[in-house]
């Protein structure tokens, strides 16, 4: 399996996001370069765009696979087909399959793996390649526990969620000191 584990997918949903790639996409891509060698995009988009390409990889991403639909067809049943068969011309079997957090993205994720005979993983916050094997990080109880997921069966489709989603300190003079009342 360790073959399998050089390489991951990632789909991103740029028709719901005007078309552009935004820090939550950066962030799930930085992810995973941080586990994987080769990272391939299959890319939902409203339409063509020619620097989508070199935008993608100037930050990590080596090939890229779009699919051209309109927001109004973003449904399950409507692309369901064109991803599996975008993933499968990637000729990565096995390969782990990232996703965002948004619910269309979990609902994908989950019927790509019944498809493809893999397992779904939601909500991951981490993720982590230990022994030839993927392992997410998920919260569980509303947050208070943690629960580590090991997939067994490849295809893995997980939903990552993006780390910019965690408040950061701020350096901001303005938000310092005493209320003013």
């Amino acid at each position: 399996m360790k073959a399998l584990l050089n390489s991951a997918v990632l789909v991103l949903d740029l028709a719901s996001s005007e078309g552009t790639i935004d820090a939550r996409h950066k962030d799930i891509i930085a992810q995973a370069r941080g586990c994987f060698e080769e990272l391939h995009a299959i890319v939902l988009c409203p339409e063509v765009h020619d620097c989508l390409g070199g935008e993608l990889g100037r930050i990590g991403v080596s090939s890229v696979i779009p699919i051209i639909c309109p927001e109004a067809a973003l449904t399950t049943s409507a692309l369901l087909p064109s991803l599996e068969s975008a993933y499968r011309s990637l000729n990565l079997p096995g390969a782990p399959i990232f996703f965002a957090t948004r619910f269309l993205d979990r609902e994908w994720a989950a019927s790509l793996a019944v498809i493809l005979g893999g397992c779904a993983i939601a909500e991951a916050v981490e993720i982590h390649v230990e022994e030839d094997r993927l392992r997410a990080t998920t919260d569980a109880l509303g947050g208070s526990w943690r629960a580590e997921v090991l997939a067994t069966a490849a295809p893995a489709c997980v939903c990552l969620r993006s780390r910019g989603l965690i408040p950061q300190e701020s350096d901001d003079q303005c938000r310092v000191g005493e209320p003013i009342v």
